[in-house]
């Protein structure tokens, strides 16, 4: 469905190295959005790192306390930048996160984010490591369709 969405249904060749990125990206977003712990292992490479305003993390932790903390959760992503080098690259993205325990959000929060990814094979591509630091919500700076997701 991704590949439809990205790529239109009359794409004759195979996706380029940041198509793949990006898709990826969409496949961990949604696995984190479902809560599917499993999904998102597979996403990461073995030795995963992660970083909170400069802060080493642990992934497995973080996902254990926020999932059961946030009934559900939304994530929007914007400026996203890929740098294919290779077989490795690097994603900086801003990310909009929202969370509650019902339809509403009752927590957002806007995330500047960079991450490394590599393959082996050219197609299955790994999140190596994350950063991210939280920033101040400035309604100008949103694209139009994140301002009217947070009703602003």
């Amino acid at each position: 469905m991704v590949l439809l969405i990205l790529f239109g249904s009359t794409a004759c060749s195979s996706p380029s190295a940041e198509d793949r990125i990006r898709i990826r990206l969409a496949e961990l977003v949604t696995a984190i959005e479902e809560k599917d712990r499993s999904e998102i292992q597979k996403i990461l490479a073995f030795g995963f790192t992660a970083k909170s305003q400069g802060e080493s993390v642990d992934a497995n932790l973080l996902m254990l306390v926020y999932f059961r903390q946030v009934k559900q959760i939304r994530i929007q992503t914007y400026a996203v930048e890929v740098e294919v080098e290779d077989r490795a690259a690097q994603v900086r993205l801003n990310a909009v996160v929202m969370g509650g325990q019902g339809l509403l959000p009752e927590r957002v929060n806007l995330f500047e984010t960079k991450s490394a990814w590599i393959t082996q094979d050219g197609d299955d591509w790994q999140l190596t490591s994350a950063e991210w630091q939280r920033l101040e919500i400035n309604g100008e700076d949103l694209p139009t369709d994140i301002k009217r997701v947070l009703g602003i």
